[in-house]
């Protein structure tokens, strides 16, 4: 069966919507993210929400490209990366989100503020470049 590109272009949307979002929230010195709460929160749920939205639609393509069945959040990505949806490397980048996802929901408690605050400043592109991967491999 092939990938449904409604989906696709749904998923792809979310995750780029989020990475607008989460932009925004990381515009702030570091000091004043460390005291404020609500943004942590915010963020924590926002990058929750993208990480998901990534699984969601990479698990959406194993299970239509039959490349296995995921034993784990990572696991996901290893099969699309042995399916040549993504690039070894990058793949390596996003099991690595997705032990975060796996910090923040089930940790959330001892979160390191500082790897957080890293994450949304150096690794939003990330996202986008999942996007790209997925939409060049998926063009609608």
């Amino acid at each position: 069966m092939p990938v449904d590109i409604a989906t696709l272009q749904k998923r792809t949307q979310e995750i780029l919507s989020l990475v607008r979002d989460l932009k925004e929230l990381s515009d702030i010195a570091f000091a004043r993210f460390e005291k404020n709460r609500e943004r942590q929160y915010a963020v924590m749920h926002a990058l929750q929400l993208a990480i998901e939205a990534c699984l969601s639609l990479g698990n959406h393509i194993v299970a239509q490209e039959r490349l296995g069945i995921p034993g784990s959040y990572q696991d996901t990505f290893s099969l699309l990366e042995r399916g040549g949806v993504l690039p070894s490397e990058f793949a390596e980048e996003m099991k690595k989100m997705a032990r975060f996802r796996n910090r923040l929901v089930h940790i959330y408690w001892d979160i390191d503020l500082e790897q957080l605050y890293s994450v949304i400043t150096e690794r939003l592109d990330d996202f986008e470049i999942f996007v790209k991967h997925i939409r060049q491999r998926y063009p609608a």
